[in-house]
C-alpha cells in the first residue's frame, strides 16, 4: 500500500509539473498578478491541496530518492509562500 501511494503521488506530481502547470501558465500569462506568478500560485495550490493532505511521513518509509523529490516539491512551495508573505 505504501509503495503504491508514493508511486501514485509521484505520477500526479509529474503530470501536474510537466503538463498542467505549463498549460496554466500559458492560459493565464496575460492576467498574472504583480505579487505571485501563476507558477507560484499553482505550486502552492498543489502543495496545500495534495501534498499536505497525504501523510506519508509516519505511514510510509520513503526511499532516499522519494524523500528528496518530496522535499524539493515542498521547498518550491515554501519559496513561493515566502514571496507571498514577503
Amino acid at each position: 500500500m505504501c509503495d503504491s501511494l508514493i508511486e501514485v503521488l509521484a505520477e500526479v506530481w509529474d503530470h501536474f509539473f510537466t503538463e498542467t502547470l505549463p498549460t496554466l501558465q500559458a492560459i493565464f500569462y496575460p492576467v498574472q498578478g504583480q505579487e505571485l506568478t501563476i507558477r507560484q500560485i499553482s505550486l502552492l495550490g498543489f502543495r496545500d491541496l495534495v501534498l499536505l493532505k497525504v501523510s506519508t511521513g509516519k505511514a510510509c518509509p520513503l526511499r532516499h530518492k522519494q524523500r528528496n523529490n518530496l522535499a524539493a516539491v515542498m521547498e518550491v512551495g515554501s519559496r513561493a509562500n515566502a514571496v507571498q508573505s514577503g
